[in-house]
C-alpha cells in the first residue's frame, strides 16, 4: 500500500471514530433531554391533578365553615370561650385560606 493510501485510510478511521462519538455524546443528550421533559410533565399533571381535587374541596370546606359559624352563634356553651388575637388571626387565615408568619415563633 503506498503512505498516500495509508494517511487516507487513517484519516477516514479518525474522521468516523470522531463522528461516532458526536453521535454518541447527541443521542445522551437527548436521552437527558426526553427524561427531565418526562420529568416536568409528570410534575405538571401532579399540580394538576391537585389544584382539581383542592378546588373540588372548596365546597365541602364552605359547608363546614358554615356549619361551625352556625353551631358557635346557636349554641350558649361558646357564649363564654375568648380567643387570643393570636388564634382568632390563625382562624381567620384558615377560614380564608391565607397563610402567614406567626408572630410568637417558636
Amino acid at each position: 500500500m503506498s503512505p498516500t493510501r495509508i494517511t487516507a485510510a487513517v484519516l477516514a478511521l479518525v474522521l468516523m471514530f470522531g463522528l461516532g462519538i458526536k453521535a454518541g455524546i447527541t443521542i445522551e443528550s437527548d436521552k437527558r433531554d426526553a427524561a427531565r421533559l418526562a420529568e416536568l410533565e409528570g410534575q405538571r399533571s401532579a399540580l394538576t391533578a391537585t389544584a382539581k381535587a383542592i378546588a373540588a374541596m372548596t365546597p365541602q370546606q364552605d359547608r363546614i365553615t358554615e356549619r361551625v359559624t352556625h353551631e358557635v352563634k346557636t349554641n350558649t356553651v361558646y357564649r363564654d370561650c375568648v380567643l387570643p388575637d393570636a388564634g382568632v388571626g390563625l382562624l381567620n387565615d384558615a377560614i380564608s385560606g391565607t397563610i402567614t408568619e406567626s408572630a410568637g415563633g417558636d
